[in-house]
């Protein structure tokens, strides 16, 4: 079963966990603990058996939210983390009357770019070589979801 609840500002060290789990190149705490400290800034964890296995963390400003992060831990991929987050995040979203939620992906992303298109984002624009790989680099495609 799968527990989904809002992080606590003191909790940075969670999150950081996870990210290091998920990314290649993994934010330090103090990054989180910067970010969580802003009323701006907020992040839903969740839990299998009781152990964080992924986050999203969310800027909202007035009636726009934007997803700054979203990771799921190496080991609680495709079991569908992801996905009820997302939703959790939507959800609360909406009763906080936010009208549009926007975020961006790696356009060479396709678990994500799945994920996000099921819950009805839309493409509105693209940031051409933005995320580095390798000797190169890819593009961020940037998303958004009507909540309204």
């Amino acid at each position: 079963m799968t527990d989904i609840r809002l992080i606590e500002p003191n909790e940075a060290a969670v999150l950081a966990t996870i990210d290091a789990s998920a990314r290649a190149e993994p934010w330090a705490a103090v990054v989180f603990d910067g970010l969580l400290a802003k009323p701006t800034t907020s992040a839903l964890v969740a839990a299998e058996a009781g152990q964080p296995a992924a986050y999203v963390l969310v800027r909202s400003s007035g009636l726009e939210a934007e997803i700054l992060m979203i990771a799921t831990a190496s080991a609680a991929r495709r079991r569908g983390l992801g996905r009820a987050l997302f939703e959790a995040l939507v959800a609360q979203l909406k009763t906080a009357g936010t009208k549009e939620l926007l975020l961006e992906v790696a356009a060479d992303n396709d678990a994500a770019l799945a994920l996000y298109k099921a819950q009805g984002c839309v493409t509105v624009g693209r940031r051409t070589n933005y995320y580095p790989r390798g000797n190169g680099a890819i593009d961020a495609l940037l998303l958004r979801l009507v909540l309204s």
